[in-house]
């Protein structure tokens, strides 16, 4: 999973710290604003608010994030010690969990899949697609009860599909879930890497399946051809509907001039 978080502080740092630690990519950035506007913009999991940022009112960086994504699971980072007046306002304004620098780092780590997990609608940690299941709580793969054996780079791949399961998640996606944009690939590097995670399913005795191409788009964790076509048919009249605001708008101006 791919967290985004503010490292201003000793105590967020030493969360971060430890979050990487447990297997977490941690992208972070330097001020409460940044903060926001990655949020809004990036492609993540979860983001942490530390309640001490430089720029900004934590209680409205909460809100801000809240209103521009509404799913994004959100998690408060509070000192240890903290009333229990600070931690209600939190979840009044909208954010999913509290957590305490310097906790443990299981416990933290715990909190946080949680969270991602209701967010995304997962009744259970454990997905399956054609023979391959993916544990959300270990980060663990196998293949008709064999282990897979995956890169960390494998694995978070592998995890963001199941974590969007049934849906096609196109490589643009993927790549900026995998990479920090300053270290980020082309994106026939997603291919790349699906071809080899394909190929150890496979030598598992996994089905062909267990990672779906959606040609011309990406690919899905569990996605069936019913759940392709009306993504396609989807995307279609989205495009459709692009197009048709687009000429309306040159219609519009035309008439203004």
């Amino acid at each position: 999973m791919r967290i985004l978080a503010t490292e201003t502080t000793w105590g967020a740092a030493s969360t971060i710290t430890d979050l990487r630690a447990a297997g977490f990519a941690m992208s972070t950035v330097q001020t409460g604003q940044e903060l926001v506007d990655w949020a809004d913009l990036g492609q993540i999991d979860a983001v942490i608010v530390d309640v001490d940022l430089p720029d900004l009112a934590w209680r409205e960086a909460v809100k801000l994030i809240r209103s521009y994504r509404p799913r994004l699971p959100i998690l408060v980072l509070m000192p240890p010690g903290s009333d229990s007046g600070a931690r209600a306002a939190a979840f009044g304004l909208g954010a999913d969990d509290v957590l305490l620098e310097c906790a443990d780092a299981r416990e933290s780590a715990a909190r946080i899949g949680a969270v991602v997990r209701r967010r995304a609608g997962l009744a259970h940690p454990v997905l399956v697609s054609e023979g391959l299941a993916y544990d959300l709580v270990t980060c663990t793969a196998t293949v008709r009860g064999q282990p897979l054996h995956l890169t960390p780079t494998e694995s978070r791949l592998v995890e963001m599909l199941a974590l969007r399961h049934g849906r096609t998640v196109e490589k643009e996606e993927m790549l900026a879930h995998l990479y920090d944009v300053e270290e980020g690939p082309e994106v026939k590097t997603i291919d790349v890497h699906v071809c080899k995670i394909r190929k150890k399913i496979a030598d598992l005795g996994g089905g062909s399946g267990a990672i779906s191409t959606a040609w011309g788009r990406g690919y899905g964790f569990g996605l069936n051809a019913r759940d392709q076509a009306r993504q396609l048919t989807e995307a279609a009249l989205h495009f459709v509907e692009r197009r048709r605001r687009k000429v309306t708008i040159r219609e519009d101006r035309r008439q203004l001039a």
